[in-house]
């Protein structure tokens, strides 16, 4: 008889055991979870009409952009590029230039001119 009460005492203990340690692991592995959880808010979505919302401020747009494409077209783009190589002339950018050597076989020619 006492052999049976203490083998039921000693099991009761082990359940008892493996159950409190089981309700702890438990509660640490939620709380690991809880803590590695993504803690970001959702994305509210942007209503792409906010912006442009009224027509006044459409029609004030296109029509900056239509004064921008007029003074891009009124430029002489040839006299601007005419001015700036005369200021590297001027400046003496030549000098600064290496002279490169073209190599046609055997003989060696003439550098090239810039």
């Amino acid at each position: 008889m006492r052999t049976l009460v203490r083998k039921t005492v000693k099991i009761l203990d082990t359940l008892t055991f493996e159950g409190v340690r089981q309700t702890q692991q438990i509660t640490l592995l939620t709380s690991r979870v809880e803590h590695l959880s993504n803690k970001r808010r959702k994305k509210v979505p942007i209503d792409m009409n906010d912006q442009f919302a009224r027509i006044e401020d459409i029609i004030r747009v296109q029509a900056t952009i239509q004064q921008n494409k007029v003074a891009w077209e009124r430029q002489d783009r040839t006299k601007i590029a005419r001015d700036t190589s005369l200021e590297m002339l001027h400046r003496n950018i030549e000098g600064s230039l290496h002279v490169f050597h073209a190599c046609g076989g055997d003989e060696p020619t003439a550098p090239a001119t810039l």
